[in-house]
């Protein structure tokens, strides 16, 4: 049998159910190494990136707790290099924006150079809607896809599109928008406050009695 063979076998016996508050505890493992903004690990984040403070709705509460917790794709037994899972996110089968980090890269992306895919609109056509948008696949993706049955419809909205920076921040790909993309891109903005400019440097105290029995 090849090493593949053994890793496939291996993934396919591994218990692969976990709760939110397992996942949690995972997150203790990675530091994302695309985020300039700390060095600490994702569940500091998760705590840190909290909108309690401000009194925000519960539901953008706890997507401010979990909203990371895709990225454990790039631990065992899934594996996956960080570049596969962290970074921005973006539609596919349409011009790609300058504004996505290292955009430089698509060159050689065979999409890039194909007729169909290289155009303003690509195979999609005005306001088509971002549900019917085929987006990179990343930790925003993955989660989106074990959750959205069970949150807010615009919290899933927000896992979805968190890194979906080229849009929400730089303000292409508007022309894809429907009128409710257009409003519930108006939560992400409100998130991504809280994502990207609360990442103190301070330890957070994972064990705090408060902390675990609110979020519980």
């Amino acid at each position: 049998m090849t090493k593949v063979e053994h890793e496939f076998r291996d993934y396919e016996n591994a218990d692969l159910h976990f709760g939110v508050w397992e996942m949690l505890i995972k997150l203790n493992q990675i530091i994302d190494d695309s985020d300039p903004d700390t060095n600490l690990s994702q569940i500091q984040h998760a705590y840190q990136a909290g909108a309690r403070k401000d009194n925000q709705p519960r539901w953008l509460q706890l997507v401010c707790l979990i909203h990371d917790l895709g990225k454990v794709l790039a631990l065992p037994p899934y594996n996956e290099p960080q570049h596969f899972v962290v970074g921005d996110t973006f539609p596919l089968g349409c011009q790609f924006s300058k504004n996505i980090v290292y955009y430089d890269f698509f060159k050689n992306n065979p999409d890039t150079n194909n007729e169909r895919f290289n155009t303003k609109f690509g195979v999609y056509h005005e306001n088509i809607g971002l549900e019917n948008v085929v987006m990179s696949y990343g930790h925003d993706e993955y989660l989106y896809n074990v959750v959205k049955d069970y949150i807010p419809k615009e919290a899933a909205f927000v896992i979805r599109f968190h890194s979906f920076y080229s849009c929400h921040s730089a303000g292409d790909y508007q022309y894809l928008l429907n009128e409710d993309d257009l409003k519930n891109m108006e939560w992400v903005k409100k998130f991504n406050k809280y994502d990207l400019y609360t990442k103190a440097n301070e330890m957070v105290d994972e064990d705090s009695h408060d902390i675990i029995k609110y979020y519980k």
